[in-house]
């Protein structure tokens, strides 16, 4: 008996070594070769009825707190990427000139929901906070500061965590004008700067396909598979959420 357990506990530590080694060799190659990187994107309105079906309950909460808090629904949409499908919502507040999206990220395994308020400035600079639990896989871009705060489970707290970092650090920046009609175009505009500022940093090939993708460098697939897979994933979670409280603290 003594001697199956040792087995199968040796098994086991070979298993927990090799598939971290395995994905942290390979799988650069695999995303290089097989991951795109959206450029040209055109998301499609999706129905109330639509969206409604794939809201899980911390999405429901999400959007009655941010009723309360004076935020108009906009528009919905859907994502189609490589390992999981993303929906996603609009909401609007003329008040503050803030706007909202509530995120449902659906993979075969689980889903998941986020909130995140995003701010964009006449500078070309935005201010984005999320309580997203998986950080993102790509590196600081210089033209968006981002802060994640996983703790922050209220729309309420989030919300407070936003006035407070855009008064530290964009206190005299004019926020640009949303215009509710145009929301996914926004949206759109901010995924085709961040293709530009992947490509500014080498990570991405400068030719849009036909697909409206980039391909990644093989330096970019480094890059994205190091933040994605154990143990950089861990690491690069800890980084994120400690550089978040720490400039929140700051404030």
């Amino acid at each position: 008996m003594q001697h199956v357990l040792l087995t199968l506990s040796i098994l086991i530590c070979v298993l927990l070594v090799a598939a971290p080694l395995f994905q942290n060799l390979v799988g650069p190659f695999l995303i290089w070769r097989l991951q795109r990187i959206p450029t040209l994107v055109r998301f499609p309105s999706i129905s109330e009825a639509a969206f409604a079906e794939n809201m899980s309950a911390e999405a429901v909460l999400y959007e009655r707190a941010l009723l309360a808090l004076g935020f108009v629904k906009l528009d919905s949409s859907s994502l189609l990427n490589t390992h999981a499908t993303s929906f996603f919502r609009l909401y609007w507040n003329a008040e503050i000139e803030l706007a909202a999206m509530v995120v449902i990220a659906k993979t075969a395994r689980k889903t998941l929901c986020y909130l995140e308020f995003s701010q964009k400035y006449e500078d070309g600079s935005e201010l984005d906070v999320s309580n997203a639990t998986r950080p993102g896989a790509y590196p600081v871009l210089g033209h968006r500061l981002a802060y994640r705060f996983p703790r922050l489970l209220a729309a309420e707290e989030l919300l407070d965590a936003h006035t407070r970092l855009r008064r530290k650090h964009k206190p005299d920046a004019r926020p640009v004008r949303f215009e509710p009609g145009r929301g996914l175009r926004f949206l759109e505009q901010g995924m085709r700067d961040e293709s530009e500022a992947l490509l500014r940093l080498g990570l991405v090939e400068p030719e849009i396909g036909d697909d409206g993708k980039r391909a990644l460098t093989l330096r970019g697939a480094i890059a994205l598979t190091y933040r994605a897979v154990p143990p950089g994933l861990h690491i690069w979670n800890y980084l994120t959420r400690r550089r978040a409280e720490r400039a929140l603290a700051a404030t």
